[in-house]
């Protein structure tokens, strides 16, 4: 029974990941997945098609034509899929950073407001206290 225990233990978050912000992935940026998704299907599309279309009209057999067709939309499909994640990830991180600063100028005009209505209560007070 103990070892249950202990393996239960190990399988939740670790302690810094538990108390820490939420991770930020391209996998869970919804206009990040139908971007790359797209961009996937329509590199390799026009890898196959191109790579065909060219192959048949230099003469290649038929059965050439169509395994260099295979071959160049699976390779154009990988590398748009390797480029659109690259691209995403940068655009996910700008998007998250654009988020912060901006919640963070929104906090930082709400203490000067604080603020300034704090100094406002201090003047009446004075005010108040010398008059009286």
């Amino acid at each position: 029974m103990a070892k249950k225990a202990d393996k239960k233990k190990g399988k939740g978050k670790s302690g810094a990941a538990a108390g820490s912000a939420p991770m930020i992935t391209v996998s869970s940026h919804p206009r990040a997945q139908r971007s790359i998704l797209r961009t996937k299907a329509y590199a390799g599309l026009a890898g196959f098609a191109l790579v065909g279309f060219f192959s048949y009209q230099a003469g290649v057999e038929p059965f050439e034509v169509g395994l260099r067709a295979l071959i160049a939309g699976m390779l154009c499909y990988l590398a748009a899929w390797g480029a659109a994640v690259a691209l995403w990830q940068k655009l996910v991180v700008a998007e998250a950073q654009a988020e912060a600063d901006r919640i963070r100028e929104a906090h930082e005009e709400a203490l000067a407001a604080i603020k300034a209505a704090e100094e406002q209560v201090a003047k009446e007070r004075a005010e108040k206290d010398t008059a009286a």
